[in-house]
Order: structure tokens, then C-alpha cells, then sequence
């Protein structure tokens, strides 16, 4: 099986990236991971706030992802996986 990794930073190109890569995925019948890494916001250390953990942060990013690729990808039907990683880096 092949894999498509798309990495995918909201941008307009990266969104077009991401559109010429679905059409390869569904000609090719191969797996297609959208891939996005953020960062891990640090505060200043005499700040008094609520850290937000990385898994809040990653899974908030994976339904960005999702969210973006139903509305400018609209997938549909035709047996391509999908998979969204969000991770801090």
C-alpha cells in the first residue's frame, strides 16, 4: 500500500498541496495522512495562566484538519483512508 504524507499548515498552498494529493491518492488507491505540527505555546515564567496540555492542542489541530479537508477537499466515497496527525514540534 502506498502513503501520501501532506503536510498542512492552513496556508493556501499547503491547502492546494493537499487537494492535488487527494487526487493522486484516489488515482493511486493510497492512504493519505495530513500532517501538522504546531507549537507548544510557553509562557513567561512570572505569568500566572492555565497550561493547556499537548494532547488538547494536537486534538484542537486534528479537527482543524478535518473541518478543512471536508470543506476544500470534500472527499467523498471512493475508498481513499485518511488519516490527520497533529503533533507538537
Amino acid at each position: 500500500m502506498k502513503t501520501i504524507i501532506v503536510p498542512v499548515d492552513f496556508s493556501k498552498c499547503s491547502v492546494s498541496a493537499a487537494k492535488f494529493a487527494y487526487e493522486i491518492a484516489k488515482q493511486n488507491k493510497s492512504k493519505l495522512v495530513f500532517f501538522h505540527t504546531f507549537h507548544v505555546p510557553i509562557p513567561p515564567p512570572d505569568a500566572v495562566v492555565d497550561i493547556i496540555p499537548t494532547s488538547e492542542l494536537a486534538e484542537a489541530n486534528n479537527t482543524s484538519l478535518k473541518k478543512l479537508v471536508q470543506k476544500e477537499i470534500k472527499p467523498d466515497a471512493d475508498n481513499v483512508e485518511i488519516i490527520y496527525e497533529s503533533v507538537a514540534g
